[in-house]
């Protein structure tokens, strides 16, 4: 929970702040227009520090949470596992959505969010 948190992935990528939102030459154009869609981000240069600030990293995330849910579990038809897809897909991206994900990290995400909650969490 470090608005602040920085993760270099390799030279030209690196992810940023509370949501650890992937930053790259070929993801600011994508990161920009989502902001700029819903009014969030009114500034005509992005860069990286704007993910610092914790209300505009957890709006970027939940919006690519969104669109991956849209995207890989259309009307929940795919159920939990849409789910687990999902939560794979944010950290994996999209190409590699449908592989395994890597090192637990769904399971963590959802012990995460299970300790949040004060509730199991299974999927």
């Amino acid at each position: 929970l470090n608005p602040s948190a920085l993760h270099v992935d390799n030279p030209s990528e690196s992810s940023y702040g509370l949501m650890q939102v992937e930053w790259s030459m070929d993801s600011t154009n994508s990161l920009y227009n989502r902001l700029a869609k819903y009014g969030a981000y009114g500034g005509d240069v992005l860069d990286p520090g704007v993910l610092e600030d914790p209300d505009t990293s957890a709006f970027l995330g939940a919006s690519i949470i969104a669109d991956n849910l849209n995207w890989l579990n259309p009307g929940g038809k795919n159920g939990l596992q849409g789910l687990r897809d999902t939560i794979n897909a944010y950290n994996t991206g999209t190409a590699e959505a449908k592989s395994p994900a890597p090192a637990n990290y769904v399971n963590d995400v959802l012990g995460y969010y299970a300790t949040l909650i004060g509730e199991t969490v299974t999927c």
